[in-house]
C-alpha cells in the first residue's frame, strides 16, 4: 500500500484533487548552526561514527551514506520547526467568544438554510476579524 504523503520542496501544503494526495513540505535541518565551530566538529565526529565501510554496490552504498548524513545531522543540528504564521498572533477571551459566535451562527444556518440566517452567518466572521485587528493593535 502506497503512502498518501509525498514530499515537495516548493509548497508548504497543497492538495492534488485528481489523485487525492496530500503534499507536505519536508523537514529541513538547521544548517545555519554549522557556522559555529563547536557544532561543526560535533557533526564531523557523529558522521565519522555513523559511516560504515562501503560494499561496492552503488544503491546500498548510497543508502548507507544518506542514512549516515541524516542521522548525524539529526543528532547534531536538529530540524527547523515550521511556523504557521496565518494563525492568530494574539488570543484572548473576546476572540474566543467571536469564534464561538461564528460557529454557532454557522450551525444555525446549516439547520435552517434561509436568507436571514445566511446574512447573520456572513456578518459574524467580520466581527471576529475586527476583534483580531483590535487585539493586534493593543
Amino acid at each position: 500500500m502506497e503512502s498518501k504523503f509525498k514530499f515537495l520542496t516548493h509548497a508548504k501544503h497543497s492538495y492534488n484533487k485528481t489523485d487525492k494526495t496530500i503534499y507536505k513540505k519536508p523537514p529541513a535541518f538547521k544548517v545555519h548552526l554549522l557556522e559555529q565551530e563547536s557544532i561543526r566538529t560535533l557533526y564531523r565526529k557523529r558522521l565519522k561514527g555513523k559511516l560504515t565501510p562501503l560494499t561496492g554496490e552503488i544503491d546500498t552504498d548510497w543508502l548507507k551514506i544518506k542514512q549516515a548524513i541524516t542521522k548525524a545531522a539529526e543528532d547534531s543540528i536538529g530540524y527547523n520547526k515550521w511556523k504557521n504564521r496565518k494563525w492568530l498572533q494574539t488570543w484572548n477571551d473576546e476572540i474566543q467568544l467571536a469564534i464561538e459566535e461564528k460557529k454557532a451562527s454557522y450551525k444555525k444556518y446549516l439547520q435552517n438554510k434561509t436568507v436571514e440566517h445566511y446574512i447573520e452567518y456572513k456578518k459574524t466572521p467580520r466581527n471576529s476579524k475586527e476583534n483580531d485587528m483590535k487585539a493586534k493593535k493593543r
